[in-house]
C-alpha cells in the first residue's frame, strides 16, 4: 500500500566548482526528514545551511553543477524520485508536487501575462485548450485573493504581494498533493507577509496537500507548523513536534535560535545572538560542524560527529551534551 508522504532519507548533494582550484563543497549531508499528507513540515536554520537545495532536490532541480550522491532516496508513491527518467519525473513536477519560490521577479516570465504562465502549466499537464486554462487560471486567481483582472496582467504591473500570490496560484492550479514553499514571504513587508501567511494556512487546510515550509521566521513557523526540523551545515540537528521543539529544544543551536527571536518580555534589553558565522559547504568543520560557535562544545565535539538519538517521542537531536546539558537520558 503506497504512504501518503515523501520520504527523504540518507540525502547528499554535492556541489562542484567552476574553478579547479577551489573544492566543491556537501551543501547537503546526508539529511531525512518525512514530509506528510495533511501537513506542515518546516524546515529552518540560517541562509547557507541546505534548505532550498533539500527541496529543489526533491523536484530534481538543483542544478548542473550540483550532483545528488549514490546512497540516498526521495520516496514517493512507491517510487524514489532520485532514479525517475526525466520524462516521469516531470509528470509529476507541478502536477502531484509543486514549489513556491521565493522572490517571485526571478520566476515569473516577464513577456508573458500572468493567465498565460498560469495557463501553461494546466496544458503542460491536463492537455486543456488556452480558453479553457485562462478560464481556471481565472478561478485559481479568485483562490488566491486576486482580482480576475490579473489574469490578463504581466508581472511588471503587478505588486510584490500581487506576484507572491500569482506564484502560490502557479503553484496550485493542478492542486498537488504536496508543495515546497520556499522562504514564500522573503522581501515583503511585514502586514503583505502576514496575508500571504494566512492564505497558505486556508489554503493547506482546505485541500489537506503536506507542506513544506522553509522559512527564517520562527514566529510564522510556530504559527504555521505541525513538525520542524532545524538544520545547520548541510545536516539536521533537531527533530520534533512544534510545540515539544518550541517548549523543550534540546540543541544549543536551535536554543540560541530562539532566544534570538525579539519578545515583549525583553524589550530594552540587548538581543541574544549566536558567535561567528555558519560555515559554508566548503569549509565544515570535524566533528560538530556546529562546535566552533558553541560555547558549551568539548573536545569530543570537535573530533566526532555526533550521533541523531531520539530522546523524547518523535524528538531527536544530534549533540554530545544533550544528557548533559538538559538532563535527559541518553
Amino acid at each position: 500500500m503506497e504512504q501518503p508522504g515523501i520520504f527523504i532519507r540518507n540525502l547528499s548533494v554535492t556541489f562542484t566548482s567552476r574553478d579547479p582550484s577551489i573544492p566543491g563543497g556537501r551543501a547537503v549531508r546526508g539529511i531525512s526528514l518525512t514530509i506528510e499528507r495533511g501537513s506542515v513540515h518546516a524546515l529552518v536554520g540560517e541562509s547557507g545551511s541546505g534548505k532550498s537545495v533539500t527541496a529543489r532536490a526533491v523536484l530534481g532541480i538543483v542544478g548542473a553543477d550540483a550532483q545528488v550522491e549514490v546512497g540516498g532516496s526521495i520516496d514517493f508513491r512507491g517510487k524514489n524520485l532520485l532514479e525517475l527518467p526525466g520524462d516521469e519525473l516531470r509528470s509529476i513536477r507541478g502536477k502531484e508536487i509543486a514549489m513556491i519560490f521565493q522572490e517571485p521577479s526571478r520566476y515569473l516570465n516577464p513577456s508573458l501575462t500572468i493567465g498565460v504562465q498560469i495557463g501553461e502549466v494546466l496544458e503542460a499537464h491536463f492537455g486543456l485548450s488556452r480558453r479553457a486554462s485562462l478560464e481556471r487560471a481565472t478561478r485559481m486567481l479568485a483562490a488566491v485573493e486576486l482580482p480576475s483582472r490579473v489574469v490578463r496582467r504581466y508581472p511588471h504591473e503587478l505588486s510584490g504581494g500581487m506576484k507572491q500570490r500569482a506564484m502560490i496560484a502557479m503553484a496550485l492550479v493542478c492542486n498537488p498533493s504536496f508543495v515546497l514553499a520556499d522562504e514564500p514571504t522573503t522581501s515583503l513587508d511585514v502586514t503583505v507577509q502576514q496575508q500571504i501567511l494566512d492564505l497558505l494556512v486556508r489554503l493547506q487546510a482546505e485541500s489537506r496537500m503536506g507542506m513544506l515550509f522553509i522559512s527564517h521566521d520562527l514566529a510564522a513557523v510556530q504559527s504555521m507548523a505541525d513538525h520542524v526540523s532545524v538544520m545547520y551545515a548541510g545536516t539536521i540537528v533537531e527533530s520534533a513536534p512544534r510545540d515539544e521543539l518550541f517548549s523543550n529544544p534540546l540543541h544549543p543551536y536551535t536554543q540560541q535560535l530562539l532566544l534570538s527571536v525579539p519578545r515583549s518580555e525583553c524589550r530594552g534589553l540587548p538581543l541574544s545572538v549566536i558567535p561567528g558565522r555558519a560555515p559554508d559547504a566548503q569549509n565544515i568543520p570535524e566533528g560538530c560542524a556546529f562546535h566552533p560557535r558553541c560555547r558549551f562544545a568539548t573536545d569530543v565535539c570537535r573530533r566526532e560527529v555526533p550521533a541523531e538519538l531520539t530522546y523524547r517521542p518523535e524528538h531527536s537531536a544530534s549533540c554530545h551534551m544533550i544528557g548533559r546539558l538538559n538532563g535527559v537520558p541518553e
